[in-house]
């Protein structure tokens, strides 16, 4: 299963709710396992971004879909990235 590095920065009204973040990634990680989507991790962090989360998903468009339902819910901008591991870049090259 594809695997993807989101890279998350809060809106101004992600910010104003900073004190249910660990409620609303725990609300967000349910609303993407109905969608097929897993998180591996999830991180709050320092510095140009406030969240990472690693995730897998079947495809692309199953992963497209989790991140429109995220920038719907209008707290978060989100950066995402198609992650590989070293095997998967063996089989590429």
């Amino acid at each position: 299963m594809p695997t993807y590095v989101a890279l998350v920065k809060w809106t101004e009204q992600g910010r104003q709710k900073v004190s249910s973040i660990a409620d609303r990634i725990q609300e967000v990680a349910k609303q993407g396992e109905q969608l097929g989507v897993k998180t591996v991790g999830h991180y709050v962090t320092m510095g140009r971004f406030d969240q990472i989360a690693v995730l897998d998903a079947p495809d692309d468009e199953t992963m497209g879909r989790m991140l429109l339902m995220v920038a719907g819910r209008g707290n978060a901008e989100t950066e995402t990235l198609r992650a590989w591991t070293v095997d998967e870049v063996r089989s590429l090259v």
